[in-house]
């Protein structure tokens, strides 16, 4: 909604606060438990199917994308809505894979 209204670093602000609400509450770290960035990523990451970290978006890069639009002046909608594309994709695949799991051939 940020964005539509024209306020990009509040879309970048609140895309990545959504993202490490989404990663603590996958790792079962409450939320107002201080984590770095890279760190938060790294622990979901270990825990992601190998299918997901093969040619899918990664969260550590839509996350490192988010941090830089919120600590640079290189924020714009199109950067926003493709960040938003990929944590989509992401979620998408994620979800594809926990349903057919590798073991099933």
């Amino acid at each position: 909604m940020a964005v539509a209204e024209n306020d990009v670093p509040a879309g970048y602000y609140h895309l990545r606060t959504a993202v490490e609400f989404y990663i603590k509450g996958i790792l079962q770290i409450d939320i107002s438990t201080k984590v770095d960035g890279t760190e938060l990523c790294d622990q979901y990451n270990e825990r992601l199917d190998a299918r997901l970290k093969a040619g899918f978006p990664s969260m550590s890069t839509i996350y490192q994308g988010l941090s830089e639009g919120l600590h640079t002046r290189s924020k714009d909608a199109a950067k926003f809505n493709s960040l938003m594309g990929q944590l989509l994709d992401h979620l998408k695949a994620k979800q594809m894979f926990e349903a057919y799991p590798a073991s099933m051939e």
